[in-house]
């Protein structure tokens, strides 16, 4: 009896989920949405299967060097139990119990597979091995004593030490690389911030006029005008910070807001100046890639001005705007 071949492995990982990208498809061409490419500086059309994907972006490998592959299976069931609340929602519907806390995993897993979250974690990652690095050979003391570890255990160095330490003062002659599979462990933080968004109030935004846009780092975490100063050291309080807003685009004409401050039961309203304001904060957001059902010139400006400007570990914002400031002035479909 021939033994049945196991199932071809999926290189292509899609880092913005074909649940989200697929509410952006347009039109003009049908079923495509448009690519603005903040690098490149040119829009393009593009199929949501195709968009937002990298080989192997989520895969890891293992002892014998074959891919695992059980990171980019997990996200893949998030996205499957996401469905149901996400189309709950374009209906004007908050979801309640499981479903709440489904979506609740969901749009914090959006906010840690983002090629900018995991490329900061690295980017730590590589930081924390810098100052380590640092420690152990940062003085000629201790580059010495590590030296003569090094030799007792692997033998003698062909390379005199006045040179090689001359090498390794000269930062110019050497970079360090940090391989970005090194920021994927930032996913395990999904878990508390799925508990936090779950106890946040939740409303609806409605476009009143134009659209909203997304890109490939789609959730936003915001602060309010009136929030305090961060502390100099200890930050904001990131996703613990009660204050914190938390924005997710569903469609074109439709947002989620996450807030600990009272809402109102309905959608609300939100007018055209706050629509670009909250679609700055997703150009600001954006790694490489901004995402819109359409081609419009405004959409391309911002792409231009957030060109090449790619936000660090610092994640309350470009400080002009608000997600709360909304809450004070649109119109609420209670009255």
């Amino acid at each position: 009896m021939s033994r049945s071949a196991a199932p071809k492995r999926t290189k292509k990982q899609h880092y913005v989920p074909r649940l989200h990208l697929r509410r952006f498809a347009g039109y003009r061409p049908a079923g495509m949405l448009w690519t603005y490419d903040l690098a490149r500086g040119v829009a393009r059309p593009s199929k949501p299967m195709e968009t937002g994907a990298q080989n192997n972006f989520y895969s890891v490998h293992d002892e014998t060097g074959a891919y695992r592959d059980d990171l980019d299976l997990w996200l893949q069931g998030v996205e499957d139990k996401a469905a149901a609340p996400y189309e709950r929602l374009l209906r004007g519907e908050i979801p309640r119990g499981q479903e709440r806390a489904d979506f609740s995993t969901f749009v914090a897993s959006l906010y840690a597979r983002s090629p900018a979250t995991v490329r900061n974690a690295a980017e730590m990652h590589g930081q924390f091995v810098q100052m380590l690095t640092n420690l152990h050979w940062g003085t000629r003391e201790s580059f010495e004593r590590n030296l003569d570890k090094y030799e007792s255990e692997k033998g003698p160095i062909t390379v005199s030490r006045d040179e090689l330490w001359e090498f390794y003062n000269d930062r110019s002659q050497y970079r360090i690389r940090v391989d970005q599979s090194a920021g994927l462990p930032i996913l395990g933080a999904s878990d508390k911030i799925q508990e936090i968004l779950f106890g946040r109030n939740w409303c609806l935004l409605e476009a009143a006029e134009d659209f909203f846009i997304t890109c490939d780092s789609p959730v936003f975490r915001g602060l309010p005008s009136d929030a305090p100063p961060p502390h100099p050291v200890m930050g904001d309080g990131g996703f613990l910070n009660p204050l914190a807003e938390v924005t997710l685009p569903l469609s074109p004409s439709k947002m989620l807001l996450l807030t600990g401050r009272p809402v109102p039961r309905s959608p609300g309203l939100v007018p055209r100046a706050d629509v670009w304001r909250l679609n700055r904060h997703r150009a600001y957001a954006a790694h490489s890639f901004i995402y819109a059902h359409v081609r419009d010139p405004r959409v391309e400006r911002l792409a231009n001005d957030f060109r090449e400007q790619r936000p660090r570990m610092k994640l309350s914002g470009p400080g002009d705007y608000a997600p709360v400031d909304v809450m004070t002035r649109m119109k609420s479909n209670d009255t």
